[in-house]
């Protein structure tokens, strides 16, 4: 079975998942798309094209397609086009859809597969389909058995769309705690984060990139991520595996697998445009900054012992034969039962 993707080679999550997939599936093939925002490695890639644009051409899809049995596509296929291409050609087709970016088009009806990375794209995304969490890289990702909730972290990439990341609110929830604790921040985007002058003394900003996306988790003890909408989050899988507690809001599906002491409420839920309408969570610094409170100094061993135990059953080790059982299903036609 050889497998064939299109995908991104920055530092983003869409190019962190690429790297991950490519390093452990039988991906013989890449076509890289190019991001005039980010720094981009294509030599992480083996047997790349390189396009020069970030939507591939005809001739580029053409050499991609050519003596693979099956693509996958990871959020988008960046050229809808691809899709009845690669039908012609008998190549099968599979799609991990991220319901709040995965547009909704009369091309999905040709997709063989919904590999859905979590719950939530399960119940939006149409048959035939397939739940199946992200694995998690625990070779990279090393467990740490965190005690006390002394210093919290929060990462913000490139800042998210509509602040999604919930930086703004974390920000001002910080001159709200009480309690005698450190935080940092983790910014790839050097103007994304303005600290107020008050908060100054206790927080530390790490600014700029971050070429392992492993390396950014640190000696911190909390991840703090009061994001706003997600059906899976890369960080809190992260966050999992190397023994960080997570703070965060308390949504659909996140709060089917967290543990609840560590859930917050949104202050209400809208209602925002974005691929498909989705529903975004109000952050209240307030409430956020209470459950800050009451997390700090205390231990927080059973929390990163049980942040564990699911990154170990999401770990590559585990999951990579269901992946593999999949994709061999996809190929020779055969019905994938739940």
């Amino acid at each position: 079975m050889k497998i064939g993707t299109i995908c991104r080679a920055d530092n983003s999550g869409l190019g962190n998942l690429a790297w991950e997939f490519c390093n452990h599936l039988p991906i013989t093939k890449q076509l890289i798309v190019l991001n005039n925002v980010y720094h981009v490695y294509p030599e992480r890639f083996k047997n790349a094209i390189v396009s020069r644009k970030s939507i591939p051409d005809r001739d580029e899809i053409d050499a991609l397609l050519q003596d693979i049995d099956l693509l996958l596509l990871l959020e988008t296929p960046f050229n809808w086009g691809v899709i009845s291409k690669a039908k012609q050609r008998g190549i099968k087709v599979v799609l991990m859809p991220m319901y709040e970016c995965t547009e909704e088009r009369k091309e999905l009806s040709d997709v063989d597969l919904f590999l859905c990375p979590s719950l939530l794209d399960y119940n939006v995304f149409p048959e035939p389909k397939y739940f199946l969490p992200i694995p998690i890289n625990r070779e990279k990702l090393k467990f740490k058995l965190r005690k006390k909730a002394r210093v919290f972290t929060h990462h913000t990439g490139h800042g998210g769309i509509y602040g999604r990341n919930g930086t703004e609110e974390f920000l001002q929830a910080i001159k709200l705690v009480k309690s005698d604790v450190r935080f940092t921040i983790y910014t790839q985007y050097l103007k994304s984060v303005a600290l107020p002058m008050d908060i100054l003394k206790r927080v530390y900003v790490h600014r700029g990139n971050i070429k392992n996306y492993w390396d950014v988790w640190r000696d911190e003890d909390v991840f703090v991520f009061p994001h706003k909408w997600d059906g899976c989050s890369l960080p809190i899988n992260e966050a999992m595996s190397v023994g960080m507690p997570i703070i965060s809001t308390d949504m659909y599906p996140f709060n089917q697998y967290l543990p609840k002491d560590l859930l917050f409420k949104p202050k209400r839920m809208l209602t925002i445009q974005m691929a498909r309408k989705i529903s975004m969570a109000d952050i209240s610094p307030e409430v956020l900054a209470q459950k800050i409170d009451e997390i700090a100094n205390t231990d927080i061993s059973k929390y990163s012992i049980q942040g564990n135990q699911l990154a170990e059953k999401w770990s590559w080790e585990n999951l990579l034969p269901k992946y593999m059982e999949i994709f061999q299903k996809v190929c020779s036609g055969e019905k994938i039962s739940v």
